[in-house]
């Protein structure tokens, strides 16, 4: 099921409560693409005239809101990736460090 399919059957059966549980169970990462799918289909139910009026201003901080919380999504990946990172640095250095102590204990002898 497509995540349109999806966000219509829980919207229209179960409800927004519904919808946002089943976003909050979805991985991270996924969560801001079907923010966005939720987002056009508002902008396709919506009539134009309601965007160009009242509702505009709300469109836009649903949009921004979205494109805030990818970035952070992204942010967070990255620094996940960069600790990941530092973790095998520090702990090759490690390895190279205990490597060159044996051979210096070892030669000792």
């Amino acid at each position: 099921m497509s995540y349109r399919e999806t966000i219509l059957k829980l919207i229209t059966e179960d409800g927004s409560t519904a919808f946002l549980q089943w976003l909050q169970k979805q991985p991270q990462i996924l969560q801001p693409e079907i923010l966005k799918t939720f987002e056009c289909m508002i902008r396709e139910i919506i009539p134009q005239e309601d965007l160009a009026s009242g509702l505009y201003g709300d469109m836009e901080k649903l949009s921004r809101f979205n494109y805030d919380y990818e970035q952070a999504v992204i942010d967070e990946q990255l620094a996940d990736v960069r600790l990941k990172m530092a973790v095998l640095a520090r702990t090759d250095v490690l390895k190279k460090w205990t490597e060159k102590l044996l051979e210096y204990v070892n030669a000792e002898r």
